[in-house]
């Protein structure tokens, strides 16, 4: 697999293109985050070097192919679902890269032809818009796109070019060596990687810098992405992942799972949830993985005084995490909410991870009820929540008829704790919920034609 769709804006949909000598298998697409893949030749003849789906057709995709043995072959192509794969723009030019965003189309030619080629109608017609430097990779973001490329002097360059239609590119800065891979953070920061096996860095519009070298590089690109919460990934040919959350100061190896040398080809974000990134490996198809980032779980107790949470954390995606809040002496549980809505109305809350998520455990101050049982006194269930077992403890005035029975969520009966006479004195009983199913529970107190419900909650 030699290269990710970008910018395509479907979530949870990938393309990867790879090569191949006959035409019939370099492109492969998934709904589904790379469960499961659609063989989508037969396709051109080549390396597809770049592949990039356009936001409102889910069928249309586009591919820079580059022919090591033939430069006939070579050329920028749609694939339609009524017409397959086409050529449309750059036949015979060394093409390297494509990107659709906001309906314009860019393919990147190095060489003869060097430049930017553009369509503003889905593929159906391109035109060279520049021709200044070769082009060897872009990145889109909101209204504006960047190319990375180098000018015929060797020099590396970083281009940017913003609001319809694209056609006036500004040079935003210079680097050594060809830049062959690139992005930009959500707040402005750009990073271009190099053929030398180098990245630079460009902070809140400054000039670039150098923040990393001695990458060992694919000879088609350095990938490199820029994930939702501003961390900066990029893929090694022989050492793996590496990424960097302090803007390219220090970068950090992330490898789990992988067996090195991992030649990473190509990395890509989801564009719907920019902590999803994807990952490919040169080989086959079978040796094609994807990556995900961590995501961070966070709770919080409202108000602070009223209980405790745990389970929050950082958890990789699929994963089940379990969230239980437990309250403060004199608090009762009310619900999880998120943003302000409610999502959960148990103490222990059990889902799977797909992004990160900030979750708040309310709680209420428990009103004192004892009253309205005259002769019972310091009425408590504890510990509330509870697991396998609970107490129930009261104080009696003097002797007396006293019965508890414990009821689930829709009024019915499960089991009587007390049904006789006790007292005076202090009393405890145990009430044994190992068997209880989680959820909330009744405990209902009766004496002198008086009734006093508590609340479980069984975790």
């Amino acid at each position: 697999m030699y290269c990710f769709g970008s910018n395509y804006g479907w979530c949870d949909r990938i393309t990867v293109g790879g090569y191949s000598n006959t035409g019939n298998y370099p492109v492969f697409h998934s709904n589904d985050r790379g469960n499961t893949w659609e063989n989508l030749g037969p396709t051109p003849i080549g390396t597809v070097y770049s592949l990039a789906q356009e936001a409102s057709t889910l069928g249309t995709k586009y591919a820079a192919i580059r022919d090591d043995f033939n430069s006939a072959n070579n050329g920028l192509f749609r694939r339609t679902n009524t017409y397959g794969w086409e050529l449309r723009a750059c036949g015979g030019s060394d093409i390297r890269a494509v990107i659709q965003n906001t309906g314009t189309v860019l393919g990147g030619v190095i060489g003869t032809g060097r430049g930017i080629y553009r369509s503003t109608n889905m593929g159906d017609l391109f035109t060279q818009i520049y021709s200044g430097a070769d082009v060897y990779c872009f990145w889109a973001q909101s209204n504006t796109f960047w190319a990375g490329g180098s000018y015929p002097s060797g020099t590396g360059v970083i281009l940017q070019s913003t609001g319809f239609p694209f056609d006036t590119w500004t040079e935003i800065g210079t680097v050594d060596g060809y830049v062959i891979g690139l992005t930009v953070t959500d707040n402005g920061n750009i990073f271009a990687a190099t053929h030398q096996g180098k990245i630079f860095r460009s902070i809140s519009g400054g000039s670039f810098e150098l923040c990393r070298t001695g990458i060992n590089w694919d000879v088609l690109k350095i990938p490199i992405v820029a994930t939702g919460n501003g961390s900066v990934f990029y893929g090694d040919y022989q050492t793996g992942v590496y990424y960097s959350s302090d803007n390219g100061t220090t970068w950090i190896e992330y490898n789990e799972g992988l067996t090195l040398p991992a030649h990473i080809i190509d990395l890509a974000i989801d564009p719907c949830d920019k902590n999803f990134v994807y990952m490919a490996l040169g080989g086959s198809l079978s040796n094609h993985i994807y990556y995900r980032e961590d995501f961070v779980i966070s709770t919080s107790s409202n108000p602070t005084g009223g209980g405790t949470t745990s389970g929050g954390g950082t958890y990789s995606y699929n994963q089940t995490a379990t969230v239980i809040a437990i309250p403060s002496a004199d608090w009762d549980f009310v619900n999880w909410t998120e943003n302000g809505n409610i999502v959960w109305t148990l103490p222990s809350y059990s889902f799977t991870v797909m992004q990160s998520r900030d979750l708040t455990a309310n709680f209420e101050l428990i009103i004192p009820r004892v009253p309205e049982i005259e002769g019972l006194d310091n009425i408590r269930i504890s510990p509330n929540p509870c697991h396998s077992s609970t107490n129930f403890t009261v104080k009696l005035l003097h002797q007396t008829q006293v019965k508890v029975e414990l009821y689930n969520i829709m009024g019915l009966l499960i089991k009587k704790i007390i049904d006789e006479e006790i007292g005076p004195g202090d009393f405890n009983k145990d009430i044994d919920t190992s068997s209880l199913p989680e959820g909330i529970y009744f405990i209902r107190i009766l004496n002198n034609g008086k009734v006093l419900i508590i609340k479980l909650f069984v975790l």
